[in-house]
């Protein structure tokens, strides 16, 4: 079976043009008109118009023109099903400042979403003593569920936050991060994307982990390295707080000899 002669194949919508990108979707070549209406990424007229695939690979970069929750939720959506294809299409070179948005938004929903749960629970509880006459163990219980949805939300972030700082020099050690700590920050920024679904009771633990997993696939395609070299740089940091994490552990309790604390 013989290959297609590439001067044979035609745009579908303008024939009279050669094509210039496959769809990112179905693979249908289409030429530069269609490119430029299509926010300069690679979608066919027919993926456009049923909705099967977003217009733009980093919907947040258009939020002036989107309104930004709905460019938040194109983002994540694009990131969720073709994060190849969404951390090849950031800019390496651009500035932070459109990620870290793009973070503070999704941080803010994580926070909105588990102070309000925590309100609800805390908030019941505290207006059930108000109302039995103790009005001061009523306002504590509520603004207790107030601290622990604020500190619920954010100890996930600072681990993560403080892990970027650590995967970054593994990635340079590895002769991995080609392209500078403001790609590797981008990567991490747009990864949060996920966060808000931590707020899901018991089931937190499994989306930061889908937050890693999305990590090791962002930084193989926006530095171009293996992902065994991606997989390292943040899985090592993680691993060594993990341990250092038990040895406090063993070192408070005095489980095992030589780690008890002093008295």
């Amino acid at each position: 079976m013989t290959s297609p002669d590439p001067s044979s194949i035609r745009c579908p919508v303008h024939p009279e043009r050669a094509p210039s990108k496959p769809c990112v979707n179905c693979g249908t070549f289409i030429c530069e008109v269609c490119l430029s209406l299509t926010g300069k990424r690679a979608v066919c007229a027919a993926c456009l118009e049923d909705g099967r695939v977003n217009p733009y690979a980093v919907g947040w970069l258009h939020r002036e023109d989107l309104g930004i929750f709905r460019a938040w939720w194109m983002t994540v959506q694009e990131m969720l099903s073709r994060p190849s294809d969404f951390f090849d299409a950031l800019d390496a070179e651009s500035p932070v400042g459109d990620a870290l948005r793009f973070a503070g938004v999704s941080v803010g929903m994580m926070m909105a979403l588990f102070c309000g749960v925590s309100v609800l629970f805390c908030g019941g509880g505290g207006l059930a003593f108000a109302l039995s006459g103790d009005p001061q163990t009523g306002a504590l219980i509520a603004g207790a569920g107030i601290f622990y949805g604020f500190a619920a939300s954010l100890s996930p972030l600072c681990i993560l936050s403080f892990l970027v700082f650590f995967q970054h020099p593994v990635m340079l050690l590895l002769g991995g991060a080609r392209r500078g700590f403001g790609a590797t920050a981008q990567v991490a920024c747009y990864s949060l994307g996920f966060y808000p679904a931590a707020a899901i009771p018991c089931f937190s633990i499994f989306f930061i982990l889908g937050i890693l997993a999305y990590q090791v696939i962002g930084y193989s395609r926006i530095h171009q390295e293996p992902v065994w070299k991606a997989s390292i740089a943040v899985l090592f940091p993680l691993s060594i707080g993990g341990l250092l994490y038990l040895l406090l552990i063993l070192w408070s309790t005095g489980v095992v000899p030589g780690f008890a604390p002093p008295l």
